[in-house]
C-alpha cells in the first residue's frame, strides 16, 4: 500500500495574526511598545484568495519613543529606517483612540 506524500506548501506572503500596541508612562514621558507581533506564513492564488501555510514568527518588546516634535528613539538599530513609519502609524492610531473615547465617552 501507498502512502500520500506531505509536501509543505511555500508562503508567497505574510499576514500578522496579532498586532498588541501599548503605552506606557516612564519619567514623565508617553512611551510606546510593540508588545506582540505575530506573522504567519500564506498562500494568496491567482484567484487573489488566502490560504495558511507554514511558518510563523514574533516580535516583541519594542519600546519607543516619539517626542513632540516627532522624533522617535528607542527602535533597534535594524528597524531604525522605518522610524518615520512607525511616527505616522502611532500619530494616527492616537488619533482613533481620541475618537473612539470622542464618542462612546470611555474616560
Amino acid at each position: 500500500m501507498l502512502t500520500p506524500q506531505t509536501i509543505p506548501v511555500t508562503p508567497n506572503a505574510l499576514y500578522a495574526s496579532q498586532v498588541v500596541l501599548g503605552s506606557y508612562i516612564s519619567d514623565g514621558q508617553l512611551r510606546g511598545v510593540l508588545q506582540s507581533l505575530v506573522l504567519n506564513g500564506a498562500t494568496v492564488d491567482e484567484d487573489e484568495r488566502w490560504n495558511t501555510a507554514h511558518g510563523m514568527g514574533v516580535v516583541s518588546g519594542l519600546d519607543f519613543y516619539i517626542d513632540n516634535e516627532g522624533n522617535i528613539t528607542g527602535l533597534p538599530e535594524d528597524l531604525a529606517s522605518i522610524g518615520p513609519d512607525v511616527v505616522e502609524l502611532w500619530t494616527k492610531l492616537v488619533e482613533i483612540i481620541g475618537t473612539i473615547n470622542d464618542v462612546r465617552k470611555v474616560v
